[in-house]
């Protein structure tokens, strides 16, 4: 087996991972305390103290607002501060039944025992190694529709690890 992507790092990957990125984990955050926020605020409510409930709720909004005034000004950081603006280049990964050989700016043989995470965050799949190396694959550079598929079985019997 041989399972080939090539990723382009440019500027549009940075926007679009850092996008599906933050999406991820405004959910996951935000939900579990919107959830707690709507049952403080009926309580508060059912109890008569309709200002403690508008207070609540504006602040649940000032912090909503937050978060993605946090996003914008990070994205800006990083697109500032990314040598990939400049320079784009392209990552090739191949996957075999033995390792995942990456090569272009950075060259890398990464065995599946060397994984430590494997995470989805929209088109992007990041996998992040032991030595705290990660690779960013474009899901939509593979060669073949099903390769994704195929890369998602290796990785889960090779490497032990599920795609969070």
């Amino acid at each position: 087996m041989e399972i080939r992507n090539e990723t382009l790092y440019d500027k549009n990957l940075i926007i679009q991972y850092n996008k599906s990125y933050f999406k991820a984990m405004f959910y996951r955050r935000t939900i579990p305390f919107a959830v707690l926020i709507t049952i403080v605020v009926i309580v508060f409510f059912f109890l008569g103290e309709y200002l403690s409930s508008l207070a609540i709720l504006i602040i649940f909004l000032l912090y909503m607002v937050t978060m993605l005034l946090m996003e914008k000004i990070s994205l800006s950081k990083v697109l500032k501060s990314s040598p990939i603006v400049e320079t784009p280049f392209i990552q090739r990964y191949r996957f075999s039944e033995e390792n995942i050989d990456i090569q272009g700016k950075r060259t890398k043989l990464v065995t599946y025992d060397q994984i430590r995470s494997i995470h989805l965050y929209g088109e992007y799949l990041v996998i992040t190694t032991l030595d705290k190396f990660t690779a960013i694959i474009d899901i939509s550079r593979f060669e073949h529709e099903t390769d994704f598929q195929a890369v998602e079985k290796v990785l889960l019997s090779k490497a032990g690890k599920r795609i969070k």
